[in-house]
């Protein structure tokens, strides 16, 4: 991997529940080089939105951190207080989310929204900050971006609106892009050309990028890297070619095969809209897994070398990529 940009130490959350605390991120460890592509994927429910949302301290309750560590830049981000944190946030950090109309203000121009976010980390005037505003447009593909400066939400489409939060991630050249489902809900001729101008506007400024998404065809087009999350853990990291060679999960070979077959994806997608419940021991996998052994029921495994390069949360991984067992 190239120079280490973000690593994130044995991470646990928990949502406090009227039951108790329920896991919601378990013992999780991952790591963006500098300039590198990692797509981060699983089904609904397993904690990539948490795990985005944490990295830029934006952990609010019912959540709760109670473990772990987020090295950026070589700083724990727990050193930090809030102010610290807002001036990381849209500087050094950035994250586009899903429904970008809920994240933009219905009563201001999103050239005036986006102004702010330029003003907020450097010493530009309204003026110059509204050049700069036009420029991003230009750079997210909006047409007319001179005009466009003084249209409210309500007037832009759902791609425009996902453009316009691009847009203001970028606006500092910021040094890691999270982008959360950056096309959920668009069609996808318009999915693509948002894909098309992250990928774009990431290369050109040198910019990291972590791509959360549930789509593996997204992640095999756009990422150098991919991390499979389930349950609240990581149970996979990996090369993509190598990935889609062969995964050294079982959970792994259920996403691609649902991948690659329309109805099972169809039926994949909506099976599990939640957190999973882990188990009460061992892998959280288990109760789903078609080669588990009762040594996977006694105790999680560890998320250790399955293969050079690869790493896997499972006792059989090696021999699932020697093609020993079947799952």
């Amino acid at each position: 991997m190239t120079d280490e940009l973000l690593r994130v130490e044995a991470l646990s959350i928990v949502g406090e529940t009227d039951a108790g605390a329920v896991p919601v991120v378990q013992e999780l460890a991952l790591a963006v080089g500098a300039g590198e592509t990692v797509g981060l994927v699983g089904e609904s429910g397993s904690g990539k939105t948490v795990l985005a949302r944490a990295i830029l301290g934006l952990v609010d309750p019912p959540l709760r951190r109670t473990a772990g560590r987020i090295v950026f830049g070589g700083q724990d981000l727990a050193t930090f207080d809030e102010e610290g944190l807002r001036r990381l946030r849209g500087r050094d950090i950035a994250l586009t989310t899903p429904e970008p109309r809920k994240h933009l203000n219905p009563l201001m121009t999103v050239g005036a929204q986006i102004a702010n976010v330029v003003m907020a980390h450097s010493d530009a005037s309204r003026a110059r900050a509204m050049e700069r505003t036009v420029e991003l447009l230009r750079d997210v593909g909006i047409p007319d971006p001179a005009l466009r400066v003084a249209a409210y939400p309500h007037e832009l489409s759902g791609g425009m609106c996902q453009r316009v939060i691009i847009a203001m991630a970028l606006a500092h050249r910021t040094r890691l892009l999270i982008a959360d489902e950056p096309t959920a809900g668009l069609d996808v001729t318009i999915s693509r050309q948002i894909l098309d101008q992250i990928d774009e506007l990431v290369r050109q400024h040198g910019t990291s990028l972590l791509l959360v998404s549930r789509d593996l065809g997204v992640v095999a087009h756009y990422c150098r890297r991919i991390a499979v999350m389930y349950a609240g853990r990581i149970v996979e990291v990996a090369e993509v070619e190598a990935f889609f060679d062969g995964p050294a999960h079982p959970y792994s070979r259920q996403l691609l095969r649902a991948a690659t077959a329309a109805r099972d994806a169809a039926r994949g997608a909506a099976r599990a809209t939640r957190l999973l419940p882990p188990a009460p021991s061992g892998c959280a996998y288990a109760s789903r897994c078609p080669i588990v052994e009762d040594a996977c029921r006694a105790a999680v495994p560890e998320l250790s070398a399955a293969a050079p390069d690869r790493l896997a949360r499972c006792r059989r991984s090696a021999a699932l990529l020697a093609g020993e067992i079947a799952a």
